[in-house]
């Protein structure tokens, strides 16, 4: 399965893209994940810029690569996206309690 984030496009012809009930992953703009391309983290010798998470993204539009991009967050972005993904994804809906895959 492909994940995306869909973008409105903006056009103004009354379609709902960007809204889950008319997503078309062939129409507008969007954001997905470059497969192979794994989570790094980046290292900086400079304290004012710390540690943080680079996510490599493909621009689409309309089906078509437009550039590729990137989605850095801090640690601290990263653990709370982590815990949101958890509770998003979790098992035991009654505890609210995560199982870690």
């Amino acid at each position: 399965m492909r994940g995306g984030l869909a973008v409105a496009d903006g056009d103004d012809d009354g379609e709902a893209v960007g809204h889950f009930n008319a997503y078309n992953p062939a129409r507008g703009w969007r954001l997905d994940r470059i497969p192979g391309r794994r989570i790094r983290r980046i290292e900086t010798p400079y304290e004012s810029a710390p540690a943080a998470l680079e996510l490599p993204l493909w621009i689409v539009r309309d089906g078509e690569h437009h550039a590729d991009g990137r989605l850095r967050m801090s640690l601290a972005e990263e653990e709370q996206l982590h815990a949101e993904l958890s509770l998003a994804l979790a098992d035991d809906a009654t505890t609210g309690r995560p199982a870690c895959r």
